[in-house]
């Protein structure tokens, strides 16, 4: 099975007004990919942007052109631009026949069929690209929820406040804290960054495959 961990870091929450800002992946064990779609800037929610801290690091429009991706190779990272079109066209052929694996994956599905609307010049085309990548995907943090940490270990409050018939009082840790449960390495400073988190993803899910 072909395994793409996957993650977006987005304007906002409204995937009807805002947008991809940052889109990370990997194939299996390959190297980490994160591309900067183009994007709108005015379209913004500063409360997102105080998470991913998108506006204070290298992803900022002043530092790095739209379309460009970070490749890790054996002299460190190279950063190429070859246009958002052709790193729309990787990803397409990297997630072919693929199954995604992501922290909260249902969140990042809507907004990844918005981005491969995109087209090159940051116009959205109005039909849908075909979905190239399989139906069912993983979420590594359902995956904790069902494994042997049991349900207290899933939850910021206590396990009185899980009541069975109403999904909505659930909260699991989020992906920072189950890594941490499982004693995994983590870089602070990549946390809630796209490729930060598709590297933790990918640690936690061979954890939990193979604790």
């Amino acid at each position: 099975m072909k395994y793409v961990f996957l993650d977006t870091e987005t304007g906002g929450l409204d995937v009807d007004k805002q947008e991809v800002v940052e889109i990370a992946w990997a194939v299996d064990d390959g190297p980490v990919k994160t591309v900067v779609p183009p994007h709108d800037f005015a379209k913004l929610d500063p409360a997102a942007m105080r998470v991913n801290r998108y506006l204070e690091r290298e992803l900022d429009k002043k530092k790095l052109p739209f379309g460009s991706l970070f490749a890790p190779n054996s002299d460190g990272v190279t950063v190429r631009n070859r246009g958002w079109a052709s790193y729309r066209q990787e990803l397409q052929n990297d997630l072919a026949g693929a199954t995604i694996v992501g922290a909260n994956p249902a969140f990042d599905l809507p907004f990844l069929r918005k981005l491969f609307r995109l087209g090159p010049q940051g116009k959205y085309q109005d039909a849908a690209v075909p979905e190239v990548w399989k139906y069912r995907m993983i979420d590594v943090e359902a995956m904790y929820f069902q494994a042997f940490k049991g349900y207290e270990a899933c939850f910021d409050d206590t396990i009185e406040d899980y009541v069975p018939d109403r999904s909505t009082e659930i909260k699991t840790r989020g992906l920072v804290p189950i890594a941490r449960s499982l004693d995994l390495e983590i870089d602070e400073e990549q946390t809630h960054t796209a490729a930060g988190d598709v590297d933790l993803t990918r640690q936690v899910f061979w954890a939990l495959m193979f604790p």
